[in-house]
């Protein structure tokens, strides 16, 4: 049997481009698949988990994260090592200096995310993006392939490929008729400053539309604030959610919401909330950015500037309004879905690549031998 050690010190342990879009369809192709995670012992749908004690707060986390991955992952005896997160290369440059075969798994583009980064001092910035850029260079070079979750991401590396954030059709059903559902609207996901969580308190607050509000709070100060502003009386907060309740959530609201800043890395990004939205049937008001027109040939989306307000408010209230709207919206966005962005399709491409990866080495001791 073939194993694959997949590696996390940041994400939650079923995060769900690590669990659920890679994990699961190798461990139904027949791979052991054990995650090393900083939550969760024990396993799930076929999937081991190895739970890694670190410090909780983040300096301590990031200054200590690759040694105990390291040693975590010497005794998983694997095929594949797969880095999640930038603050383990070094782990994996490691690994492969030992002769492992390791995978960089990049979700984000870590260069230029830095470079908008709130808690980073911003003469700082600049210079941390490019030492960034530099250490994925130089730490992936013996790696034997680099995920991009973009082709941009993906174009940086030699040995880059591409695994998109698609949905899978069976989590998200046709639910009922947008136009019939509560005159609410719906954002699901990390909720964090950048990804527009005060443009969201205004626009519900100016449009007088209740916002079903679920995920995890970036931090309590964060929370404070939220509760503070006067947009958070249209709010109903949820919480965390697991992802069997998602359609439920989903068939309670008219639209959903994905309003995040103007970054550069945003700009360039491609969220998997947007596909989700509407592979579900749910219009989408979103930031107007050319590569999300691009990516959704202007179907099912209602586009809106990058923090504006007032803007998303108007566009919040055509969709409590208007019925005929929102069903068209809500039909085109699913068939793109459907037609598009099938997360079914990423998965075979997965399997084959890291099956073809595991033949190479094979072979590669065949040859040697012979």
């Amino acid at each position: 049997m073939k194993t694959l050690c997949m590696m996390t010190s940041v994400h939650p342990h079923d995060d769900v481009r690590i669990f659920r879009l890679e994990a699961l369809p190798l461990a139904r192709a027949g791979w052991q698949v054990v995650i090393l995670n900083r939550e969760f012992e024990g396993k799930k749908e076929g999937v081991f988990f190895r739970r890694v004690e670190l410090p909780v707060r983040r300096l301590g986390r990031m200054g200590t994260a690759a040694g105990r991955f390291w040693r975590a992952a010497r005794q998983v005896p694997a095929d594949l090592y797969q880095l999640h997160d930038p603050e383990l290369l070094p782990a994996g440059w490691a690994l492969a200096r030992e002769g492992k075969r390791v995978v960089y798994d990049a979700h984000e583009d870590l260069p230029r995310q830095l470079l908008d980064k709130g808690w980073i001092p911003s003469l700082l910035r600049p210079g941390l993006s490019r030492a960034a850029r530099w250490g994925e260079e130089r730490l992936t070079r013996k790696f034997v392939c680099c995920l991009g979750a973009t082709p941009e991401i993906a174009r940086r590396f030699p040995q880059g490929r591409v695994f998109r954030n698609f949905p899978l059709p069976e989590e998200f059903p046709a639910g009922p008729d947008p136009a019939s559902r509560p005159r609410q609207a719906l954002y699901l996901g990390s909720i964090t400053r950048e990804r527009g969580l005060f443009t969201m308190l205004e626009a519900v607050e100016a449009a007088g539309i209740p916002l079903l509000l679920a995920g995890r709070m970036e931090s309590g100060e964060l929370s404070r604030q939220a509760v503070d502003h006067p947009g958070w009386s249209m709010v109903r907060w949820m919480g965390l959610r697991g992802r069997e309740e998602l359609p439920a959530l989903m068939d309670q609201c008219r639209m959903g919401l994905l309003l995040l800043q103007g970054t550069d890395a945003y700009r360039r990004s491609m969220p998997i909330k947007l596909f989700e939205y509407q592979m579900a049937g749910l219009p989408v008001v979103a930031s107007d950015f050319p590569l999300w027109r691009q990516l959704t040939q202007e179907k099912g989306v209602l586009f809106v500037p990058p923090g504006d307000a007032r803007a998303a408010a108007q566009a919040i209230r055509r969709l409590a309004q208007e019925d005929d709207l929102v069903r068209r919206l809500g039909r085109e966005g699913r068939e793109l879905a459907m037609g598009r962005f099938d997360g079914r399709r990423e998965q075979e491409r997965l399997v084959s690549l890291w099956n073809s990866l595991v033949l190479e080495e094979t072979q590669g001791r065949e040859g040697g031998l012979g």
